[in-house]
């Protein structure tokens, strides 16, 4: 999806520092949505129009008591 140009750069900016992203192009977090253990995998990359990113989102099977 498209993101409108004056949110697009503060949501990647967030997502960049939730991924531990600096110099580097990939990152990854993880966080519990509707007691859902969810992990995110980041990549970026640079391109004439802007920085492109992807979420590859996946759920952590829960752990037994």
């Amino acid at each position: 999806a498209r993101l409108p140009e004056n949110v697009r750069e503060a949501f990647i900016s967030g997502i960049r520092v939730l991924a531990g992203m600096d110099a580097i192009n990939t990152g990854s977090f993880k966080m519990t949505i509707g007691g859902k253990h969810i992990d995110f995998r980041v990549t970026s990359i640079k391109t004439t129009h802007g920085e492109k990113m992807v979420l590859e989102l996946s759920e952590e099977p829960l752990t037994p008591p």
